[in-house]
């Protein structure tokens, strides 16, 4: 699922930003965090949960001032997993 989320505020820097909105949108706690490029473009990769339960990815990411997060929950299903990454990996803001 990508999900458009609240504009960043002008008072906060993209890292600040994209830490807050991962904590406040899943309230399973972080099992790990990374900074990655997605489309060349700065974004937090958050895992929630642990492999014990149904651990799920978020990645957030801004376009402009525009928040995304783009959200996998069937982490543990492989064909889906295929997918998704398939997704990621070929991720693209297009014009408005």
């Amino acid at each position: 699922m990508i999900e458009h989320l609240i504009d960043k505020p002008t008072d906060q820097s993209v890292d600040e930003w994209l830490k807050d909105v991962s904590r406040s949108t899943v309230l399973v706690p972080v099992a790990t965090e990374e900074w990655v490029s997605l489309s060349g473009i700065r974004a937090l990769k958050v895992r929630n949960g642990d492999r014990k339960s149904n651990e799920s990815e978020n990645i957030y990411v801004l376009n402009g001032s525009k928040t995304f997060a783009i959200r996998a929950s069937d982490l543990n299903n492989a064909a889906f997993l295929r997918l998704y990454q398939q997704v990621i990996r070929t991720f693209r803001f297009t014009g408005r």
